[in-house]
């Protein structure tokens, strides 16, 4: 009886090892495309995040490169001045809506 056995797990193999039979019918074919690529959709979409991060870090390319960081700083503090320029040029204006006004004062309340 062993052998038996023995003789027919060889003849069906390992079933991991078996190669799909092929889609019988064009729904069966569809399916099982839908399905694959549903799989490898949600595969890209988990490394995505992983991928982004390593992508947007700088530290690695700061260590590399020191002069980067000084780029990169004398770019975001001309941006932001640039943008508190414009906030205070338009001060006047903006201390007139009634919303900003209330804000404003809560604020001078705070101070003192």
């Amino acid at each position: 009886m062993a052998t038996s056995q023995s003789t027919t797990s060889a003849r069906t193999g390992n079933p991991s090892r078996r190669r799909p039979t092929r889609p019988r019918t064009e729904e069966e074919f569809l399916a099982r495309h839908e399905a694959k690529a549903l799989q490898e959709v949600l595969q890209a979409s988990s490394h995505l995040g992983t991928e982004l991060l390593e992508a947007t870090d700088l530290r690695a390319k700061v260590r590399r490169h020191p002069l980067l960081a000084v780029l990169l700083g004398s770019a975001g503090g001309f941006l932001v001045g640039k943008a508190a320029l414009g906030v205070l040029r338009h001060w006047p204006e903006l201390l007139k809506l009634p919303g900003v006004q209330r804000y404003v004062a809560l604020g001078l309340e705070r101070m003192r």
